[in-house]
């Protein structure tokens, strides 16, 4: 309820002629005009009020779906179909080789003249017999399926990458290796291989260091070879058995050298009148030289070495006794040694006694002996990276 009267309200209140003589208003015509602008037309009304007309989508080319199809059923084919034979050959057949390539899975290549029978290839392992002739074995040290089994007669080699040629030729079983290391088991022998050694059934005593051809890219493996003197008689199965255990287990990187030194200890304890003695003895020294000082360890090597003067191990253990010295800054001490080998030494064995020796002399001052090792070690072709050295030791001495 207002608080003012009525008339007061009414007397002060304007009447419409009166605020029509204040504010006119807009003219008539005006008033026309924007209800014209403001009106739609009929035309624009049935748009407004038109159903949406439908989305119309781009309809792919017609050769889509057809090749959509076809990629899909290639990468079925070659996720699902089953692999490849194990090997080109067929299996359990005696076949002649006339030096091709061929292959057993994945890991090894082998080419050859002679007759070969495959009698298993895959994962399981491989098994190839040398009824007669000369193959050449070519292993992936880091494949899956690189154990591999070569009989020759009664001769039996096993791998688990290497390089290495195996030959039988009437009767007669032989093996050249090239790199890693195989073993070797036959009616007079076992023993092992590794880069650089030829064994022959002819001489099943005596393990020569041959020059034989390799894959220059690949790196020597340490001289770590073992053999067995085989005047005695055979070695009976059980140790047999315990040292291929122990051969198995030599390149193996999850294997600590502690723990096969025991095994090894083990096997000298259980069998100390075995054939085996004197290659165990061998690997024992080798793999203690990665655990203990080098004061302690040469010592031992000299020891052996005098005592079994005719050991067909006699090259290798000179070696690591020199690499010890030399590893150790000694190389006064290694000198004599690298000489010795440089004169009974072969191929790339002799080669790198002769670079040793040439850069054992230079560090000593010895430059006429130096220079002439040198030069004997890039004549006989002494591989790269000690390649290297030796040049740049020669050219400094220029």
């Amino acid at each position: 309820m207002s608080r003012w009267p009525r008339w007061i309200v009414h007397a002060l209140s304007p009447t419409p002629r009166e605020l029509d003589a204040v504010d006119p208003g807009p003219p008539s015509d005006l008033v026309e005009i924007a209800r014209q602008a403001t009106t739609p037309l009929v035309d624009e009304v049935a748009m407004m009020v038109r159903p949406p007309l439908p989305e119309v989508r781009r309809s792919s080319p017609s050769w889509v779906v057809p090749v959509a199809l076809v990629a899909l059923a290639v990468a079925m084919f070659w996720v699902y179909w089953p692999q490849p034979q194990h090997t080109d050959l067929p299996m359990n057949q005696e076949i002649r080789l006339v030096g091709r390539d061929h292959v057993l899975g994945p890991d090894i290549d082998f080419r050859g003249i002679g007759e070969v029978n495959v009698q298993r290839a895959g994962s399981d392992g491989n098994i190839v017999r040398l009824v007669r002739g000369a193959v050449h074995f070519e292993v992936d040290p880091a494949g899956t399926q690189r154990a591999l089994r070569v009989l020759a007669g009664e001769t039996v080699v096993e791998v688990r990458g290497t390089i290495f040629s195996v030959f039988y030729i009437d009767g007669i079983a032989s093996v050249d290796v090239a790199r890693g290391r195989v073993s070797v088991n036959g009616p007079t022998y076992t023993g092992s291989l590794t880069a650089g050694q030829s064994w022959t059934q002819e001489r099943p005593d005596q393990i020569v260091v041959v020059e034989v051809p390799s894959d220059p890219t690949v790196q020597e493996c340490p001289p770590s070879a073992a053999v067995v003197n085989t005047d005695s008689p055979v070695a009976e199965p059980d140790a047999v058995a315990a040292y291929t255990a122990i051969f198995d287990q030599l390149d193996h990187p999850d294997v600590f050298p502690r723990e096969l030194l025991r095994e090894m200890e083990d096997f000298l304890a259980k069998y100390p009148s075995s054939p085996l003695v004197e290659e165990v003895t061998a690997l024992h020294l080798e793999v203690d030289a990665r655990v203990r000082p080098v004061w302690q360890i040469v010592p031992d090597i000299d020891t052996f070495l005098d005592e079994h003067a005719q050991t067909p191990r006699r090259l290798s253990l000179l070696e690591l006794r020199a690499t010890l010295l030399r590893e150790n800054q000694d190389c006064e001490g290694a000198l004599p040694t690298y000489r010795i080998l440089a004169t009974e030494g072969s191929g790339q064995l002799r080669a790198r006694a002769e670079a040793w020796r040439g850069l054992c002399a230079h560090q000593l001052g010895n430059g006429a002996e130096a220079r002439l090792a040198l030069a004997t070690a890039l004549t006989l072709g002494v591989k790269h990276p000690l390649e290297a050295e030796v040049r740049i030791a020669l050219e400094s001495m220029q």
